[in-house]
């Protein structure tokens, strides 16, 4: 009776704990597999042991350098996706180079963490990306027992404005289109795919040929080709079957090597000086909803988990006609789109 009585007793001091009876006695059995004594000599050596390693921690928690702890944070990210990585390895550098090699991780007070934030990152999204990499290095570093707490739990984030970005007209697309058909050919089935399906930049540079399928209409984003993680299909509009039956080439990937540079050319000499990031796929997502008016089918097509972001940032459908948004998916709309004569012509003519 008495020993099933200390039996509970130990399962509740462990209950809140996670470790087992089992384990805690694979514990103590491991302690004591180097000495031997009575029950009060092994209960004080175990006591030793515990007090020494609380000790050791404690001391390598004032050796741990910012750096050394960053460098150990980093090694947790490897899964990211080579684009997520990248970005992730970017924040740290602008980071760490206010930080002195010899700064430990348990000294470093939030006032510090703000000014590296504010001496690292211009905007307030640039602060806030910031502000996240250095909440998870001291989430880490918590975690690791190098420090009690995370001081960037006090920093608030910055406000965010949201800048107005307005698709572009049929007679921009135009231009792209035909500029691609002149002079890029390359880089006509990724510019089709990103105008024309709204599937995100990245996503289109890890897509391949036999991730779509023109007698379904279907892209395939992958589980390891997305963003947020999530595969999804992508239905395909007339114009973008049409386009990509003119652009198919035999297997690998969509977009040609050196894709970047030849993406900014493919702008250039289009006339667009000054490009402004996802405008593509604003574009799609406001002419889509001008003409199909069905917000949750676009959610899923653009691979998002609700209609929230969609509604507050990406459909701009000013100065979008009905009729613009019927041309915009019509098999050859936008490459035969003719645009009607400026006022003073069409007077003249009458």
């Amino acid at each position: 009776m008495q020993e099933e009585n200390e039996i509970q007793a130990a399962q509740r001091l462990l209950n809140e704990t996670g470790i087992s009876i089992l384990d805690a006695a694979r514990l103590i059995r491991n302690a004591l597999d180097f000495t031997g004594g009575s029950k009060e000599e092994n209960l004080q050596y175990c006591r030793d042991v515990i007090e020494c390693g609380r000790r050791r921690i404690g001391k390598m928690s004032r050796t741990i350098t910012v750096k050394f702890a960053m460098e150990e944070y980093m090694k947790t990210k490897t899964d990211l996706k080579r684009d997520s990585l990248r970005d992730v390895k970017n924040l740290g550098r602008r980071i760490m180079r206010a930080v002195a090699d010899d700064k430990k991780i348990s000294q470093i007070t939030s006032e510090e963490c703000r000014g590296l934030l504010d001496g690292a990152f211009a905007t307030p999204s640039q602060f806030n990306k910031g502000r996240t990499m250095l909440h998870g290095l001291f989430t880490f570093a918590v975690r690791m027992r190098w420090r009690d707490e995370n001081p960037v739990d006090e920093i608030p984030k910055q406000n965010v404005e949201e800048k107005e970005i307005l698709p572009l007209s049929i007679e921009e697309a135009q231009r792209l289109l035909k500029c691609a058909e002149k002079k890029h050919t390359e880089c006509a089935a990724a510019l089709g795919i990103m105008l024309w399906a709204g599937i995100r930049p990245n996503e289109v540079a890890r897509l391949h040929w036999e991730d779509i399928d023109l007698e379904e209409r279907i892209i395939l984003v992958r589980c390891r080709n997305s963003k947020t993680g999530g595969a999804r299909h992508v239905d395909m509009c007339p114009a973008l079957v049409h386009w990509l039956k003119r652009a198919r080439r035999n297997g690998g990937k969509i977009c040609p090597k050196n894709w970047t540079r030849k993406w900014q050319n493919l702008r250039q000499d289009a006339g667009f000086a000054v490009w402004t990031q996802d405008v593509l796929r604003h574009t799609f997502a406001s002419y889509n909803l001008k003409r199909f008016k069905n917000l949750p089918r676009l959610q899923t097509q653009m691979g998002h988990r609700d209609t929230s972001l969609i509604r507050t940032r990406y459909v701009n459908m000013g100065g979008i006609t009905k009729s613009d948004a019927k041309i915009f998916f019509e098999r050859r709309g936008i490459i035969d789109y003719v645009p009607p004569p400026p006022e003073a012509e069409t007077k003249q003519a009458a």
